[in-house]
This record gives C-alpha cells, structure tokens and sequence, in this order.
C-alpha cells in the first residue's frame, strides 16, 4: 500500500489553489504566495516537495475534447493474458488518443478510454490497437460513449473559510 503523506494546513491550501485557481500571470509562484502568505520561494519549494513525494503529479491544463474536434469517445476493455499486460498495456498507452489506461481485477483486465475525431476514425484505432495487440475480437469490450456526464474531479482539501473555495 503507498504510504500516506502528512499534509500540514499551507499543504492542504496550497493543492486548493493549484486546482482550483492556478494563476495564468507572469510569475504564479509569487501570486500564490501573496494568497498564502508565504513568499515565492517557499511555494515553490513546497510544490517540488509534494511532486518528490508523489503527492502532485502533474500541473496542467484540463482540455475539453470536443472543442479541439474529439467527438468520438469510447471505454475499451481487454481480456489479456496475464504474461502479456506489461506489453499490451505499453502500447495502447503509446496511442495519442488514450488519455486513462488501467488494469481491473476482472476478466478483462486491461481498460482504457480513447478519443477522436468521428466514429469512422474511432472504428479504425480500435481495429489497428486490436490487430497490434495480437487479441482476438472477442477478447474486446467496446463501450462508446452515449452521453456525457461531467465530473468535476478536484479534491477539497481545504473549507471555503481556510481559504480553499473555488476562484
């Protein structure tokens, strides 16, 4: 089990602000800092101890697919042998259109979500990843997209009144 990382309050406030309100200015370690009361150099030097310890992972944008023209999405589920998942595993995470990848204790064992531009587009990635993976078509689990239901997956890890609301 990976170890649980001690969080102090400025912690906490600080992974509020880098999800909820990251400021798009010329130096956002110092805004940050300026909400926290702490200086620059301290945010900075608390982000790069959360990422050493696995705690941030990335900082990014969360881009909306269909507004960059992926309009096709789908959930994909394998049934890999076990000898093989490292390897097929590798190359559906290789695909440009694969944003989750993830192994299930379950018959199919090897998920994973991919986005394109249209259907057309979506049957021919999936038709090429299949063939690549050497896996027969009913080793496969097809599960497009119907309709979508937005999630907002950001954690809270501070009240409104610490500071930690959403900008």
């Amino acid at each position: 089990m990976t170890p649980i990382v001690e969080l102090d309050r400025t912690d906490r406030l600080l992974l509020q602000h880098l999800q909820d309100a990251f400021p798009l200015t010329r130096k956002p370690w110092w805004a940050i800092g300026e909400k926290l009361g702490i200086p620059e150099e301290e945010v900075l030097g608390r982000v790069q101890r959360l990422a050493r310890e696995g705690v941030v992972r990335s900082i990014g944008t969360v881009v909306e697919a269909q507004r960059v023209g992926l309009n096709a999405s789908t959930l994909v589920a394998l049934r890999v042998p076990e000898s093989r998942l490292l390897e097929v595993a590798g190359m559906i995470r290789e695909h440009p259109g694969v944003s989750h990848c993830y192994e299930r204790d379950h018959a199919f064992n090897l998920w994973f979500t991919l986005s394109m531009p249209d259907e057309t587009s979506m049957a021919r990635e999936i038709r090429r990843l299949l063939a690549r993976s050497r896996l027969p078509s009913e080793e496969m689990l097809n599960l497009p997209v119907l309709r979508r239901f937005k999630v907002d997956v950001r954690y809270r890890f501070a009240d409104r009144e610490d500071g930690g609301g959403r900008a």
